[in-house]
């Protein structure tokens, strides 16, 4: 039960934004009808039974239909209020005679300031959506009602207001699981998206990790390979140069002009104080 003030404006709040509602915030008091309406707003469910009850007073006498109205309903048709023709093609029930009560008051909805016009169908429960248009009911009735509704004291209607607040308890607190349901879809909706995402965060960096790795690898492969496949072929060349050498060498010893030749060209290389150079060939 909500009893505190706080809770209670918290709860209205919620209201409001659910059904948008206005506030009436800048909205005056302009006519009778709405002081009316404001200082009976909770016996307006009873005056709709009882002026339904009015308005089909001849089709509740058939089948015995009367008898199966509460009691203040059949005191109230007591009441001396002129006759009434048939409308109906049966006994009406008491959702009808609600519906129909319903649709006369709402008529006069017009005269009404739009914030409070909004709340009057909260009032009732769903199925009076369904009613079909009524004319305005006479004020001369209306009044009747009204006098009578405050006179009873043991009515009770079959849709019990919420706390003051003119929702069905079911149909708010079914508004409230249904948007409860749709915020925790949400949040898990949420959660999985951002746990996707983390780990697709680190499955790319688990990649790139080893796309990485492995490119080292293959890149310190081909260096290897290039500098094997060079000291290979540097040691080619160096036994081609030798062999090269030694044939050149063996060809100066034949000639020994050519030989003395080559070693003063050599021997300029060399940063040494002059002395005297022996050289001894095989005879």
């Amino acid at each position: 039960m909500i009893v505190r003030p706080a809770a209670r404006a918290a709860v209205n709040e919620l209201i409001l934004a659910a059904w948008q509602l206005k506030n009436g915030e800048k909205e005056y008091i302009q006519n009778s009808l709405t002081q009316l309406w404001l200082r009976q707003w909770h016996r307006l469910p009873q005056i709709a039974y009882l002026l339904g009850c009015h308005k089909l007073r001849a089709d509740l006498a058939r089948q015995g239909a009367l008898l199966g109205l509460p009691d203040w309903a059949q005191a109230f048709l007591a009441i001396h209020q002129g006759t009434s023709l048939s409308v109906c093609d049966k006994a009406p029930n008491h959702r009808f005679l609600l519906s129909v009560g319903y649709a006369q008051l709402n008529a006069l909805s017009e005269f009404l300031p739009e914030s409070l016009a909004q709340r009057f169908p909260l009032l009732f429960p769903p199925f009076i959506e369904e009613a079909s248009k009524q004319d305005a009911v006479e004020m001369s009735i209306l009044l009747l009602a009204l006098q009578y509704a405050q006179k009873i004291s043991q009515f009770r209607p079959r849709f019990r207001l919420f706390e003051g607040i003119l929702i069905k308890r079911k149909t708010l607190e079914r508004y409230f699981s249904i948007e409860r349901l749709e915020q925790q879809a949400h949040q898990r909706a949420k959660r999985i998206l951002r746990e996707a995402e983390e780990e697709a965060k680190t499955l790319r960096m688990y990649a790139y990790q080893e796309g990485y790795e492995q490119g080292m690898i293959d890149a310190l492969q081909q260096v290897a390979a290039y500098l094997t496949d060079n000291q290979t072929m540097a040691w080619k060349w160096m036994e081609k140069i030798q062999i090269y050498a030694r044939e050149l060498f063996s060809a100066a010893v034949d000639h020994p002009e050519t030989l003395l030749t080559v070693l003063d060209e050599w021997l300029r290389d060399f940063d040494k104080p002059e002395g005297q150079l022996f050289f001894n060939t095989a005879s």
